[in-house]
């Protein structure tokens, strides 16, 4: 009658969140940041862009992405509004091992079923328990991504999973890829 699953011994498991933010101000809009930690986004209302080191990804409601130390970004879109978590630590890596993220799919649609999650979480935060709530929320998205990532669209979408995942083959060419 009982479920039990056990959980693996963790190594270098430290994750730390930074902060946990709506963004409404349509005065950021356009404005460039550059991230200095691992951030997770995901789009609560409107359309628009966000230009990840000036490359474009279409985002509307209930559109997850992530962004990567370093890189650069702006967004630009008509009433946008969404939550981000920043985060650092050993543990992010595993986390995008885990399930697949990269530079290149780092897009993840449907996510609109989190935003009540995250609204009631960022409302209930508090000094007291930010750290918790907001490590709460990264781990449930990240446990929500099996199955889900944005798969793109034919050729393209192929070309770059293979590459993905054979780049450490030899003799992965142009002529291989092809």
């Amino acid at each position: 009658k009982n479920v039990c699953k056990f959980i693996p011994e963790a190594v270098g498991m430290e994750l730390r969140t930074v902060n946990f933010v709506l963004e409404r101000d349509p005065e950021m809009q356009g404005r460039e940041g550059t991230a200095k930690h691992y951030r997770i986004v995901l789009i609560s209302d409107g359309q628009g862009t966000f230009y990840v080191d000036d490359t474009p990804v279409e985002v509307s409601l209930g559109k997850l992405f992530f962004l990567f130390p370093g890189e650069r970004y702006r967004a630009v879109g008509e009433r946008l509004e969404y939550f981000y978590i920043s985060f650092e630590g050993a543990r992010a890596q595993d986390l995008f091992r885990r399930f697949g993220v990269t530079e290149v799919t780092r897009v993840f649609s449907g996510q609109e079923g989190m935003i009540p999650f995250w609204n009631e979480n960022l409302s209930r935060a508090s000094e007291d328990n930010i750290d918790i709530i907001s490590e709460c929320v990264l781990m449930y998205a990240f446990s929500r991504l099996t199955n889900v990532r944005e798969t793109g669209s034919g050729v393209a979408y192929l070309m770059t999973t293979y590459a993905e995942e054979n780049y450490a083959d030899s003799e992965l060419s142009l002529q291989s890829l092809a």
